[in-house]
């Protein structure tokens, strides 16, 4: 009966380069069975960490939490068993830490394979230190022979492991290959900073078209930023880039080493180079200034705005008066300038824009250029959309292939897992799916019309690269002086007499 066992707790870990050597969970979970069997043992409740190394402990989370219901009373045991010290710990001073914890709180620690045992008269510290310091060396050996091995793979551009990185896939070789299914979230994300969109609009983006990361979660602003500042995504395949950890076993993700794996051309690319540059200078841009960090509301004209006699920026601002609020760009010098009201300058301003483009001699030019756009997105639209639809096909017939499984009382929880995770994919590919679904039609002159016809409003409202990239193209600056306004146009706008007319009228 269960009243008359010993009653001990179970300590298991693996870690990646140990799998291949006897130390599964599988096997660990046989050896303290048999163990805890052949000497009447009960095993009150099994901890284990996976894929964890044992030279560390703060993320080892189930070594800390058995350790935590020690202390507090939580356990009938009073033993811990182990397959080896090593499983226990790789690190020499840790392991003798803990062998004063145990002492301390009464705990007896048994690791079977070196037969120790802390309770039993043959016990003796010492040996259990040196078994430890030869876990650790052993560890030291395997660490810097995975590690050799993993550099020369390196310098081969090859794939080390773990889920590839987003936008890529892994031939047969272990190379990289472009994953035309999610290498267009990529892109998207690297087109649309380019073209002045910040991470909130990209998120919003990239949350529409239902893409997800690799782990199935929206994008962040940390996973934006480690995707515009991969160099792999422009074919420049790195190694070894971030620093090593520290005594605890902790790393700074964003702190590099002065040398590293570095191979230019190593991978395919996914974007031009160029434009991976003009990113990176972008990205410096905006650290350094905060004209357009305006919080939730829209000013269409920051970035153009300054005064004429200091140069310095004029930026969005939102104004309270006599109870009513309004939009304003306001001055960021000290020159005797007065605000201006954002609703009447971007009216003013997109007005005059709108006759520069929409002259009659430029209808034809605009129309024919829209529509030679519209094509070329149409026909990448087109093998996108065949590539997610090939790619759910294939998942519902893997999954058509487990439910047979099931269908023959084969449930296994890796069969239903495998069966959950491709719904989820399936899922997110058919939002990908909807969200190119609608049909891309060339413009005729019904549409052109509408197209003019909303221009002030949109240009004043909607924040888009198609915007950003209109007004980089044709508004040089605005000078806000005390009795004018001044609005230079870049080399080569044509201006007819009517927008002058309009202008000098304002």
């Amino acid at each position: 009966m269960d009243k008359d066992k010993e009653f001990a707790v179970a300590y298991l870990r693996y870690s990646s380069h140990a799998q291949d050597h006897g130390n599964s969970i599988e096997a660990q979970l046989t050896c303290i069975n048999n163990y805890a069997s052949a000497h009447n043992i009960k095993i009150e409740k099994y901890y284990t960490d996976v894929a964890k190394s044992g030279r560390y402990t703060y993320n080892r989370h189930q070594y800390l939490q058995m350790k935590a219901d020690f202390e507090s009373g939580e356990l009938k045991s009073k033993t811990i068993i182990s397959r080896a010290l090593d499983r226990y710990h790789r690190h020499t001073s840790n392991q003798l830490l803990d062998l004063d914890w145990i002492e301390d709180n009464g705990i007896r620690l048994i690791a079977i394979n070196d037969s120790i045992d802390t309770v039993s008269p043959g016990y003796n510290k010492f040996a259990a230190a040196v078994v430890a310091a030869m876990a650790e060396e052993t560890s030291n050996n395997i660490s810097k022979n995975t590690r050799a091995a993993l550099l020369e793979c390196a310098k081969q551009g090859r794939h080390l492991g773990g889920i590839p990185l987003i936008g890529y896939k892994v031939n047969d070789v272990g190379l990289y290959e472009i994953d035309e299914l999610t290498a267009p979230i990529i892109r998207d994300i690297f087109n649309l900073y380019a073209s002045g969109m910040g991470y909130s609009f990209i998120k919003k983006h990239l949350k529409s078209r239902g893409y997800k990361t690799t782990n199935g979660n929206d994008f962040s602003d940390t996973a934006i930023h480690s995707i515009l500042t991969n160099k792999k995504f422009k074919g420049t395949y790195t190694y070894d880039r971030t620093a090593s950890k520290d005594s605890d076993g902790r790393r700074n993700s964003h702190k590099e080493k002065s040398e590293y794996v570095v191979i230019p051309d190593g991978m395919p690319a996914i974007i031009e180079p160029e434009l991976f540059d003009k990113v990176q200078e972008k990205m410096a841009q905006n650290a350094r200034k905060q004209t357009h960090r305006t919080g939730k509301n829209y000013y269409a004209l920051n970035g153009f705005l300054q005064c004429p006699e200091c140069g310095k920026a004029f930026s969005g601002n939102v104004n309270n008066s006599n109870g009513h609020k309004y939009l304003q760009y306001k001055k960021s010098c000290d020159c005797d300038l007065k605000s201006v009201r954002a609703d009447h300058l971007n009216k003013f301003v997109f007005h005059a824009v709108k006759n520069c483009i929409f002259s009659p001699q430029n209808k034809q030019k605009i129309m024919d250029a829209v529509n030679q756009k519209l094509s070329l997105q149409k026909y990448i639209q087109c093998g996108e959309t065949n590539a997610i639809q090939n790619k759910i096909i294939g998942l519902e017939k893997a999954n058509s292939n487990l439910m047979k499984y099931l269908e023959k009382g084969k449930a296994t929880d890796t069969i239903l897992a495998e069966i959950d995770k491709n719904e989820k994919i399936i899922k997110q590919l058919k939002m990908q799916l909807d969200s190119k679904s609608n049909e891309i039609s060339e413009i005729d002159d019904k549409a052109y019309e509408c197209l003019v016809k909303k221009f002030n409003n949109y240009m004043c409202t909607v924040k888009s690269p198609e915007s950003a990239a209109l007004k980089a193209a044709l508004i040089d600056n605005i000078q806000i002086g005390k009795e004018n306004i001044t609005v230079d146009f870049k080399p080569g706008v044509t201006i007819d007499e009517n927008t002058k007319d309009y202008f000098n009228a304002g």
